[in-house]
C-alpha cells in the first residue's frame, strides 16, 4: 500500500501541502507535505498547478523519504545569456592625475613618520648597538609597488568578467554567376521553320473555311428552292406573299455573302508572289465592291428601278 502513496516535490526541494482541498502552498518539511496516490498527484498537476509550473514538479514514493533516502533536487537552469548581449563595461581606472596627488601625499606621510622617529631616537639613551638593518627602499620603488598590485588586481578583475560574446559575421554569399546561353548555330533556321509552319498553319484554316462555305452554299441554295416551289404551287395574300418574300431575300443576302467569302479565299490561294508584290492582290479584293448587276432579259426592270432611284 506504501507504493501508492506520494508526494509532490519542486525542484527546489519544498513539498506541495493542499489545504480545504483547493488551495496549496509550499511547506519545506515532507512530514507537511500531503499524501497523494498516483492518481490523485497526476490531476493536481493538471488542474491545479499553472502550466508553466508543471515541469517544476514530480512525483516522489512516500516509501523513499522514510528510508532516508533524499530526493534529488535539479539545479534550477539559468537563462542563458543572448549573444548580442553587451559585458560589462570594465572599472574604470584612475585619472594620472589622481594617481600623482596620491603619490605625491604618500612620501609626506613617511617622512613625518621618519622624522617622529628620529625625535624618539634622539631623546632615549644610546642603547646596544643593533644589526645592521636592510637598507630601506628607494620612495620610487616603494611606491610603484602598490602600482604594480593595483594593475595587477584590475587585470583579475577583467580576467574574472564574463567573456563578450559576439556574434560570427554571416559570409556574404558570393553570387553565382549563371552561365551566358550559348548561340544557336541553326537559330537562323528555325526561324524560317517558324514562319513557315505559320503559312502552313493560315493556309490549313483557308481550306477548311472553303469547305466550311460549300456546305453552307448548298444548304442556302436548298432553301432557296423550297421557297420557289412553294411560291409555284401556293396562291398567297398580301400578308403571306410579303412574308415569303422577306425569307426568299434573306437567303439571297446569305448567299451573296457565302460567294463574296469564297471568291476572296480562292483568289488568295491562287495568288503568285508578283502578283502580291505589283498590287494585284489587293486590287482584286477591292473590285468586288463596285460590282454590278447585269441583267440577262428583264433589263426594263432594272431601268425602272434606276429611273425610281
Amino acid at each position: 500500500m506504501s507504493q501508492d502513496r506520494y508526494v509532490l516535490i519542486h525542484q527546489d526541494g519544498q513539498f506541495l501541502s493542499i489545504n480545504d482541498g483547493n488551495h496549496w502552498i509550499c511547506v519545506p518539511d515532507s512530514s507537511a507535505a500531503t499524501v497523494l496516490s498516483e492518481t490523485k498527484a497526476n490531476n493536481i498537476l493538471q488542474n491545479m498547478i499553472k502550466p508553466r509550473e508543471r515541469e517544476n514538479w514530480r512525483l516522489h514514493p512516500l516509501a523513499a523519504l522514510a528510508g532516508g533516502e533524499q530526493p534529488v533536487v535539479e539545479d534550477i537552469p539559468q537563462e542563458e545569456v543572448p549573444a548580442f548581449e553587451e559585458a560589462p563595461a570594465p572599472t574604470p581606472r584612475k585619472q594620472p592625475r589622481q594617481r600623482r596627488k596620491k603619490a605625491a601625499a604618500e612620501p609626506s606621510a613617511k617622512e613625518a613618520a621618519g622624522k617622529d622617529a628620529a625625535a624618539k631616537d634622539a631623546a632615549e639613551p644610546p642603547a646596544e648597538q643593533a644589526p645592521e638593518e636592510a637598507p630601506v627602499q628607494d620612495a620610487p620603488a616603494a611606491e610603484a609597488a602598490p602600482s604594480r598590485k593595483k594593475s595587477r588586481a584590475g587585470r583579475e578583475a577583467r580576467s574574472e568578467q564574463p567573456a563578450r560574446v559576439v556574434p560570427a559575421r554571416a559570409r556574404r554569399e558570393q553570387p553565382v554567376r549563371e552561365k551566358e546561353p550559348q548561340e544557336d548555330p541553326h537559330a537562323l533556321v528555325s526561324e524560317w521553320m517558324e514562319r513557315a509552319d505559320a503559312m502552313k498553319k493560315e493556309y490549313e484554316r483557308l481550306i477548311q473555311r472553303k469547305k466550311d462555305l460549300a456546305e453552307q452554299l448548298r444548304q442556302v441554295s436548298a432553301e432557296l428552292c423550297d421557297l420557289e416551289h412553294y411560291i409555284e404551287f401556293h396562291s398567297l395574300n398580301a400578308v403571306k406573299g410579303y412574308r415569303i418574300y422577306r425569307q426568299l431575300r434573306d437567303c439571297l443576302i446569305r448567299r451573296r455573302k457565302i460567294k463574296d467569302e469564297l471568291m476572296c479565299i480562292t483568289i488568295f490561294l491562287k495568288a503568285e508572289p508578283h502578283n502580291i508584290m505589283n498590287g494585284n492582290l489587293v486590287r482584286q479584293f477591292s473590285g468586288l465592291r463596285t460590282r454590278e448587276y447585269s441583267p440577262r432579259v428583264l433589263q426594263e426592270l432594272f431601268e425602272e428601278e434606276k429611273e425610281q432611284s
